[in-house]
Protein backbone atom coordinates (compact mmCIF):
# COMPACT_ATOMS: atom_id res chain seq x y z
CA UNK A 1 0.00 0.00 0.00
CA UNK A 2 2.83 2.42 0.85
CA UNK A 3 4.62 1.61 -2.38
CA UNK A 4 1.47 2.31 -4.42
CA UNK A 5 1.02 5.61 -2.58
CA UNK A 6 4.62 6.59 -3.30
CA UNK A 7 4.26 5.61 -6.97
CA UNK A 8 1.04 7.67 -7.26
CA UNK A 9 2.78 10.69 -5.75
CA UNK A 10 5.81 10.32 -8.06
CA UNK A 11 3.48 9.98 -11.07
CA UNK A 12 1.59 13.08 -9.96
CA UNK A 13 4.81 15.12 -9.69
CA UNK A 14 5.96 13.84 -13.10
CA UNK A 15 2.59 14.72 -14.71
CA UNK A 16 2.81 18.22 -13.20
CA UNK A 17 6.34 18.55 -14.62
CA UNK A 18 5.11 17.52 -18.09
CA UNK A 19 2.28 20.08 -17.94
CA UNK A 20 4.71 22.84 -16.95
CA UNK A 21 7.02 21.94 -19.83
CA UNK A 22 4.01 21.91 -22.18
CA UNK A 23 3.00 25.42 -21.05
CA UNK A 24 6.44 26.93 -20.63
CA UNK A 25 7.83 25.68 -23.94
CA UNK A 26 4.55 26.04 -25.92
CA UNK A 27 4.68 22.39 -26.99
CA UNK A 28 1.93 19.83 -27.39
CA UNK A 29 1.71 17.41 -24.46
CA UNK A 30 2.07 14.49 -26.86
CA UNK A 31 5.45 15.86 -27.98
CA UNK A 32 6.57 16.60 -24.43
CA UNK A 33 5.80 13.01 -23.38
CA UNK A 34 7.64 11.67 -26.41
CA UNK A 35 10.72 13.77 -25.63
CA UNK A 36 10.67 13.31 -21.85
CA UNK A 37 10.02 9.62 -21.35
CA UNK A 38 11.97 9.82 -18.06
CA UNK A 39 15.22 10.71 -19.81
CA UNK A 40 17.88 13.27 -18.97
CA UNK A 41 19.21 15.31 -21.89
CA UNK A 42 22.58 16.96 -22.45
CA UNK A 43 22.46 20.73 -22.80
CA UNK A 44 23.03 20.55 -26.54
CA UNK A 45 20.29 17.97 -27.04
CA UNK A 46 17.89 19.98 -24.84
CA UNK A 47 18.64 23.07 -26.95
CA UNK A 48 18.10 21.15 -30.19
CA UNK A 49 14.76 19.82 -28.86
CA UNK A 50 13.55 23.27 -27.78
CA UNK A 51 13.68 22.53 -24.05
CA UNK A 52 16.05 25.42 -23.28
CA UNK A 53 16.52 28.85 -24.88
CA UNK A 54 20.30 28.94 -24.82
CA UNK A 55 23.35 27.12 -23.50
CA UNK A 56 25.55 28.38 -20.69
CA UNK A 57 26.77 27.83 -17.17
CA UNK A 58 25.79 29.05 -13.74
CA UNK A 59 27.32 32.51 -14.31
CA UNK A 60 25.30 32.93 -17.53
CA UNK A 61 22.11 31.86 -15.73
CA UNK A 62 22.71 34.34 -12.91
CA UNK A 63 23.33 37.18 -15.37
CA UNK A 64 20.15 36.29 -17.30
CA UNK A 65 18.15 36.18 -14.05
CA UNK A 66 19.43 39.65 -13.11
CA UNK A 67 18.32 41.07 -16.44
CA UNK A 68 14.95 39.28 -16.49
CA UNK A 69 14.18 40.42 -12.95
CA UNK A 70 15.10 44.02 -13.70
CA UNK A 71 17.69 43.98 -10.89
CA UNK A 72 20.43 45.16 -13.24
CA UNK A 73 23.88 43.83 -13.98
CA UNK A 74 25.39 45.24 -10.77
CA UNK A 75 22.93 43.45 -8.48
CA UNK A 76 24.63 41.48 -5.71
CA UNK A 77 24.19 37.71 -5.68
CA UNK A 78 24.11 35.88 -2.35
CA UNK A 79 24.62 32.12 -2.17
CA UNK A 80 22.23 30.48 0.26
CA UNK A 81 23.48 27.27 1.80
CA UNK A 82 20.86 24.58 2.34
CA UNK A 83 20.66 22.22 5.27
CA UNK A 84 22.03 18.74 4.73
CA UNK A 85 19.51 15.94 4.76
CA UNK A 86 19.32 13.67 7.77
CA UNK A 87 20.59 10.67 5.78
CA UNK A 88 23.52 12.69 4.41
CA UNK A 89 24.46 13.72 7.95
CA UNK A 90 24.40 10.04 9.00
CA UNK A 91 26.65 9.09 6.08
CA UNK A 92 29.12 11.93 6.67
CA UNK A 93 29.33 11.07 10.35
CA UNK A 94 30.08 7.45 9.43
CA UNK A 95 27.02 6.30 11.36
CA UNK A 96 24.96 4.77 8.58
CA UNK A 97 26.38 1.28 9.09
CA UNK A 98 26.28 1.42 12.92
CA UNK A 99 22.77 2.68 13.50
CA UNK A 100 20.11 -0.01 13.94
CA UNK A 101 16.80 0.02 12.09
CA UNK A 102 14.93 0.83 15.29
CA UNK A 103 17.17 3.85 15.98
CA UNK A 104 16.80 5.08 12.38
CA UNK A 105 13.05 4.49 12.54
CA UNK A 106 12.79 6.46 15.77
CA UNK A 107 14.90 9.36 14.43
CA UNK A 108 13.03 9.49 11.12
CA UNK A 109 9.65 9.26 12.86
CA UNK A 110 10.67 12.19 15.04
CA UNK A 111 12.11 14.07 12.03
CA UNK A 112 8.91 13.65 10.00
CA UNK A 113 6.65 14.13 13.03
CA UNK A 114 5.07 10.76 12.35
CA UNK A 115 4.37 7.88 14.76
CA UNK A 116 6.40 5.41 12.67
CA UNK A 117 8.53 5.13 9.57
CA UNK A 118 8.97 1.87 7.66
CA UNK A 119 12.78 1.63 7.55
CA UNK A 120 12.58 -1.68 5.68
CA UNK A 121 10.64 0.02 2.88
CA UNK A 122 13.15 2.90 2.79
CA UNK A 123 16.05 0.43 2.55
CA UNK A 124 14.26 -1.47 -0.20
CA UNK A 125 13.65 1.75 -2.15
CA UNK A 126 17.27 2.84 -1.61
CA UNK A 127 18.51 -0.49 -2.97
CA UNK A 128 16.19 -0.33 -5.98
CA UNK A 129 17.15 3.28 -6.69
CA UNK A 130 20.90 3.10 -6.02
CA UNK A 131 20.46 5.11 -2.83
CA UNK A 132 19.85 8.40 -4.65
CA UNK A 133 17.28 10.65 -2.94
CA UNK A 134 14.71 12.15 -5.26
CA UNK A 135 12.25 14.08 -3.13
CA UNK A 136 12.05 15.03 0.51
CA UNK A 137 8.47 15.67 1.57
CA UNK A 138 7.34 16.72 5.06
CA UNK A 139 5.72 13.31 5.56
CA UNK A 140 7.66 10.89 3.33
CA UNK A 141 11.12 10.30 1.91
CA UNK A 142 11.17 9.22 -1.73
CA UNK A 143 13.93 7.57 -3.69
CA UNK A 144 14.23 7.03 -7.41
Amino acid sequence: AQRRQINRMIDSVYDEFLRKVEEGRSMQLRMVKRIANGRVWTGQDAYRLGLVDQLGGLHDAIEAAKLLSGAGEEARVVEVKTKKSLLRRFREAGLSSFVTDSVVSSILADFFNSPSVDVGMLKSLMTQCNGKPVLLDPSLLFYR
